[in-house]
């Protein structure tokens, strides 16, 4: 016993007499060296992706499905794959080879299309029926995350959609971009759910959250998601992720935003054209419109921080008219969703999501304009 205590006060006091080292040597000036300076493990640039190797049956909850005017409870399949893309459900044959075509679909909760069934989601469909009709293998990816907005999707691309040598990438993005920037001008300042670079550890303090948050997701991730609901409901208020950080749209510079809209959709393209990626651009469908009851009743809930119904909807048909500006002036392929997809309950549950026959129509539109290019 004696000699575990006297192992242990000796590896205690070694452990001490180091950290007191350190901090002195921090103090002392030095120069600057190759290897000297230590590289920051506490900030990143955000991946924001399902974490790989999932499969679970969801659905949407009784308060989401008040909050839409045509989307029932049903349980869906949601695999995520190695790459954390969300799984087609296709059955597929060997996809090594030069002849087959490849698509990442890059954007947010309205290309991810989570509470439409596995094999209805417009991905899925174009990966089935672009192979049938081009009697060629085709091979999509859907790498739609909700919440995430067209630089999270420049991000993603870089760091995981590159590697895939994609024959195309197709990016559709509008309502989230819009989100962040109007409120805070910038996509560069947003809460930490949506934030391009986090800081998980702030001055190299010793965090206890951060250790339990990555236990929890490693050893229980689908218990938690599973008990969290039922162990903390919802009380049906949704929390303002922007509260701290927002900005009155007074305050906002109008033409700054367009201006970061667009530079974002010409990095996509351009990033593609590098890395020999052919970019496809899709405006997005939407029931955003003043006599619409689904717009009327999202509008009312969210925090329009001084910003009218008519300047919301001015904006967001702006974003979609910056969406095929670019695809104007850098001769890419345009699918105008916006203009395709009725806007109505059939085809979209509220204001921007699809209805699983919504999913089939867009999935349609994109391999016919495909087959036309």
């Amino acid at each position: 016993m004696n000699l575990i205590k006297a192992s242990l006060i000796m590896a205690i006091s070694s452990l001490v007499t180091i950290k007191a080292a350190d901090v002195l040597f921090s103090q002392l000036s030095y120069g600057i060296s190759d290897g000297f300076v230590s590289l920051s493990r506490e900030r990143s640039i955000v991946l924001r992706e399902y974490s790989p190797n999932q499969k679970a049956n969801i659905f949407a909850g009784p308060d989401y499905i008040q909050s839409t005017s045509a989307l029932e409870s049903q349980k869906v399949l949601l695999t995520i794959d190695e790459n954390g893309f969300i799984s087609t459900g296709n059955e597929r044959d060997d996809f090594s080879g030069d002849d087959v075509i490849s698509i990442l679909f890059a954007g947010g909760s309205t290309t991810e299309a989570l509470y439409v069934p596995e094999l209805s989601r417009f991905p899925s469909v174009v990966e089935r029926q672009l192979s049938e009709q081009s009697n060629s293998r085709v091979r999509a990816f859907n790498a739609g995350v909700s919440g995430n907005h067209s630089m999270h999707s420049v991000l993603n691309l870089i760091g995981k959609g590159i590697e895939l040598e994609p024959d195309y990438a197709v990016l559709m993005h509008n309502i989230n971009d819009l989100a962040v920037l109007t409120k805070t001008g910038s996509y560069w300042i947003a809460p930490h759910s949506r934030s391009i670079i986090q800081t998980e550890n702030l001055e190299g303090e010793f965090n206890l959250i951060v250790i339990v948050r990555a236990l929890k997701n490693y050893f229980l991730p689908h218990l938690y998601s599973y008990l969290k609901p039922r162990l903390f409901p919802s009380s049906g208020a949704v929390a303002d992720e922007f509260e701290q950080i927002g900005l009155s749209w007074k305050e906002i510079n109008r033409t700054g935003i367009q201006e970061q809209f667009k530079d974002s959709l010409v990095s996509f393209v351009l990033l593609c054209r590098v890395w020999d990626i052919e970019p496809i651009l899709m405006t997005q469908f939407n029931r955003i419109n003043k006599d619409d009851p689904a717009f009327q009743f999202w509008f009312e809930k969210i925090k329009d921080r001084g910003l009218k119904e008519d300047e919301f909807i001015s904006e967001y048909n702006g974003f979609n008219d910056i969406i095929r500006q670019v695809a104007s002036e850098h001769n890419v392929l345009l699918i105008d969703l916006a203009k395709l997809v009725p806007s109505t309950s059939t085809y979209l549950y509220d204001v921007v999501h699809l209805t699983e026959e919504g999913s089939k129509l867009v999935g349609e539109i994109f391999v016919d304009a495909f087959l036309k290019r």
